[in-house]
């Protein structure tokens, strides 16, 4: 993202980068040709997932940061969510339960079939 004015100008910049089950936001605002006395400055930015780690300040999943005219300001911000296309664990754990059920079922009725039948007693 850019941001306003001209060359020299205040600006920010911010990547978000997904690493697994993770998003990292990194970024900076450069205000150094504001007037200290002229502005403030926030961002915020709510989260679906959950913040692990930051340098800004959380409130219920939104992550805030105040900038200082006149300066350079550090955005960081690491969040873990689980990927909606990925199974849970739960669905995990039920599939492959039904996979050995089926596979135990699947012994018993192939071991009953060429089970030898009993032996009976000779006829006299």
């Amino acid at each position: 993202m850019g941001g306003g004015g001209a060359a020299g100008g205040p600006g920010a910049e911010l990547t978000l980068r997904r690493v697994g089950g993770r998003v990292l936001v990194n970024g900076s605002v450069d205000l150094t040709t504001v007037s200290v006395d002229r502005a403030d400055f926030q961002l915020k930015i709510s989260f679906p997932g959950r913040v692990t780690e930051t340098n800004g300040d959380i409130d219920s999943g939104t992550v805030s940061w105040t900038f200082t005219p006149g300066e350079v300001g550090d955005v960081t911000a690491l969040v873990a969510y689980d990927d909606p296309n990925t199974p849970s664990a739960a669905n995990w754990t039920l599939g492959l339960g039904a996979v050995v059920g089926a596979a135990a079922l699947a012994v018993v009725v192939i071991a009953r079939r060429t089970r030898n039948p009993p032996l009976s007693p000779p006829v006299r």
